[in-house]
């Protein structure tokens, strides 16, 4: 997994929404944690209907249309990611944020997340 991840929300009828968050902070290698932590809170955004599915995309690629995503990457950009002893205490302070709801970047309802593919 990438430090910072796109995830897919796909909701009844198939329509896509798409977040960026951090993505090392539970676990460097699964995805499950996050996606645990994440589907308590994407509701909280307009999504324009019922949560289907929960998946870490593969590449920021399967994002990159979405109104909000260059806002959101640049958001995240702007958070120094420590090195060494400095880490540890960074990725428990992002896990706690994200538990409580934050550092969740809703990239909006773009026309390509209209679509049904």
């Amino acid at each position: 997994m990438e430090d910072i991840v796109a995830i897919e929300v796909r909701l009844r009828g198939g329509i896509r929404r798409y977040f960026l968050t951090w993505g090392r902070v539970f676990d460097a290698v699964n995805p499950t944690p996050l996606i645990d932590c994440i589907s308590t809170h994407i509701r909280k955004n307009a999504l324009g209907g019922e949560p289907e599915s929960i998946s870490i995309c593969k590449s920021l690629q399967e994002a990159r249309d979405e109104p909000y995503f260059f806002e959101a990457l640049f958001a995240l950009s702007q958070t120094k990611i420590p090195r060494g002893d400095g880490y540890d205490g960074w990725r428990a302070h992002m896990r706690d944020r994200l538990e409580s709801g934050h550092e969740l970047y809703f990239l909006g309802k773009g026309a390509r997340s209209e679509e049904l593919l």
